[in-house]
């Protein structure tokens, strides 16, 4: 059960961060220009897609809220990855925590996205016919 380096460690500690900021990011500057898209066209959207424009407009309207979620998030997300990474656990199970760490916002993110590029491309569709 070695650890792994101290620049691994705060390499890996420190990317913690971005998948979080990306997500937000993603839900207060794309999302919205997909919904302006999306309305100017008066496209239908798929439950999903629209439980992911609720949920940009929410982050949009309660924005102070949604960067204090969103700093809670990354704090856990840091304090998780550094813990594991300091402390005497396997390596499966460190490698485990890890992909937690990481897996959850890359898969907002990557939900996020392919609702926007499935409806979107619905839309380009509509335009070639």
């Amino acid at each position: 059960m070695s650890l792994p380096s101290p620049r691994r460690r705060r390499a890996v500690t420190l990317l913690a961060i971005l998948p979080w900021v990306l997500v937000l990011f993603q839900l207060l500057l794309v999302v919205p220009r997909y919904k302006r898209l999306f309305d100017e066209f008066g496209l239908k959207v798929s439950g999903s897609v629209e439980l992911i424009l609720f949920a940009s407009g929410w982050v949009q309207r309660h924005i102070l809220f949604a960067f204090l979620f969103t700093f809670l998030l990354i704090a856990g997300s840091v304090g998780l990855a550094h813990y594991v990474q300091t402390t005497p656990v396997s390596k499966s199970r460190r490698l485990i925590v890890l992909l937690l760490v990481f897996a959850v916002p890359c898969a907002l993110f990557l939900l996020v996205w392919l609702g926007m590029y499935s409806t979107e491309r619905k839309l380009a569709e509509g335009f070639q016919r």
